[in-house]
């Protein structure tokens, strides 16, 4: 046996520390690879080879496919999705759609499915209306002719010829057939007394009415009607289907429906059970209608009257522009106690405390309050009393305890504000002095809201600090 001399030989290593991944051109060097097969990015950042194809299922009726963490098939009126992860089990939603061509788009963690507008939620695999979805769940829900405005007419006259002395604004329903006066051939009529002609009503809305109906609507959105059983009834056929929302009022949503059907001028009731339709003389029901609202109006008139007399809280809009007159003022520190006296336009009386510097210059500070008065009464045509409270804001200790004080006070009602804090030291403890203002509908009474401004005050740097508090109400609502 004969060994060769190997002694000789020289070893080299070469190491590639970039890769520069896939590079199709006559250039590929030796850290490229110009061609790939069944290669897989699973795990990243290393290549690997592909997992072998399998067959997932056999489809019928296939109206649609789409890949989003997972295949999802439409097959006939269900769903199928199969997700990407391993070990993931499918998931089947039956009934979810029509049957029928889909598109399908992805956005998100979503797949939206046209035409059936719904949603199939890859993360849960959930299915979700892409709009509001409102059902009657066994309420009643009208249906009626109105105007664009969503105004309803109810007829009570009909007839071939309009009646001879009809009055302004009087609705007639001119039919053609008597045995059929309520289709939608016959025409209704309004006479116009400056005109002395009746002129013909257009009627192209329909008017929807339910509790909560209109809360999850908006004009201009077009919604789907479903189950309204029109076509039984005898009314408009049309109803079920989608038609563009024109207004929305409460508990009610006008849409546009063409007139058809039998029983077109009326009113059609959908029950739990079943649907009719009625028609209303509304002659009585007017006269009520009329008298409650100039009861209404009298009742208002005479609270609007009387209020302001006996005693009302101030807008909050008006309270709001006293505050930023007069804090606009760089020496104001704050302001309380604010009274207003409303006896109708011109008669507004204003009277507040406006704290200030307790070492500033009286005079200058007079002044200073006497132009903010006339500022009031410029602007906003009211008189303005302006008392000042002097505020000591320059020991280094007044204004850190009303800091905390005015803290801890939100603990029995986040509205409360305190003003005129002094200070009163005293050899054992020290008294911290001072107005405590709750709000309007406070539901504690002072007394009870004074405890407990006392037990928190109390509650400080172990009970050297006693409060001495007035609690008063606010004039503003």
């Amino acid at each position: 046996m004969v060994l060769a001399n190997r002694a000789k030989l020289q070893n080299s290593r070469s190491l590639v520390r970039v890769f520069g991944g896939l590079n199709e051109t006559y250039a590929c060097s030796e850290a490229e690879y110009s061609a790939g097969v069944n290669f897989s990015a699973r795990d990243f950042p290393a290549l690997s080879t592909r997992k072998p194809r399998r067959k997932l299922r056999e489809l019928t009726g296939l109206n649609g496919m789409y890949h989003l963490n997972g295949l999802l098939t439409v097959c006939g009126k269900d769903l199928i999705y199969t997700p990407d992860a391993d070990g993931a089990d499918p998931v089947t939603c039956t009934e979810a759609v029509t049957d029928g061509k889909k598109a399908l788009v992805g956005i998100g963690t979503k797949i939206l499915i046209f035409p059936d507008k719904v949603a199939f939620d890859t993360a849960d695999g959930s299915v979700s209306a892409l709009g509001a979805v409102w059902q009657a769940e066994g309420q009643s829900v009208q249906f009626a002719p109105c105007d664009a405005a969503g105004k309803v007419y109810e007829v009570s006259g009909y007839g071939k010829e309009e009646p001879e002395k009809p009055a302004d604004g009087q609705l007639f329903l001119k039919v053609e057939d008597e045995e059929h006066p309520w289709a939608s051939t016959s025409t209704l009529e309004e006479y116009s007394a400056s005109s002395g002609n009746w002129t013909a009503v257009p009627l192209d809305y329909c008017r929807i009415t339910a509790a909560g109906a209109q809360e999850k609507f908006c004009q201009w959105d077009t919604v789907t009607v479903q189950g309204t059983a029109a076509k039984q009834a005898g009314q408009w056929e049309a109803l079920d289907g989608d038609c563009v929302v024109y207004a929305v009022t409460e508990n009610s949503l006008c849409v546009r429906a063409d007139p058809a059907g039998d029983y077109f001028y009326g009113t059609l009731v959908q029950g739990a059970d079943s649907a009719r339709w009625t028609s209303l003389d509304i002659d009585g029901w007017v006269g009520l209608v009329v008298a409650g609202f100039i009861l209404f109006s009298g009742v208002k008139s005479a609270r609007e009257t009387i209020s302001p007399l006996l005693g009302q809280p101030p807008e909050k809009e008006f309270v709001d522009r006293i505050e930023s007159i007069v804090l606009s003022h760089p020496a104001i520190l704050g302001l309380h106690d604010l009274v207003v006296h409303d006896y109708g336009p011109g008669r507004v009386m204003v009277s507040l405390h406006a704290e200030v510097p307790a070492h500033g210059d009286l005079l200058e500070l007079h002044d200073i309050v006497d132009n903010i008065e006339m500022d009031l009464s410029r602007q906003l045509n009211c008189q303005a009393v302006i008392h000042m409270d002097p505020v000591v804001t320059d020991d280094g200790l007044t204004g850190p305890l009303r800091s905390r004080v005015a803290e801890l006070v939100k603990q029995v009602d986040p509205a409360i504000t305190i003003h005129d804090f002094r200070v009163v030291a005293g050899p054992t403890h020290t008294n911290l002095v001072f107005d405590a203002v709750v709000p309007f509908d406070e539901k504690l009474t002072a007394a009870q809201a004074a405890d407990k401004i006392r037990t928190l005050v109390r509650s400080m740097d172990d009970g050297r600090y006693f409060a001495v508090v007035k609690v008063e109400n606010s004039y503003i609502g």
